[in-house]
């Protein structure tokens, strides 16, 4: 139903701040150690704030990076 995906969307949104301001103080090393940790860890929570930080990426990269984030994806396949 409609309310259920409003419901679903707001909780995304919510997740979505929660995660950004996590990291809003913390050093590169410190992201670069967080999507290491999240990617070994094969647990559903920490893949979503990898969710979260692509659209970060994809949203603030223009046409050209955008190309090179598809080609990498691609060829690691």
């Amino acid at each position: 139903s409609s309310q259920l995906r409003d419901q679903e969307t707001l909780c995304a949104q919510l997740k979505s701040g929660s995660i950004i301001s996590n990291f809003k103080d913390s050093s590169i090393d410190d992201i670069k150690n967080s999507i290491e940790d999240s990617i070994s860890s094969h647990e559903d929570d920490p893949l979503i704030g990898l969710g979260v930080l692509f659209e970060l990426l994809w949203n603030n990269s223009n046409e050209e990076e955008k190309q090179n984030i598809l080609s990498n994806i691609k060829k690691s396949m």
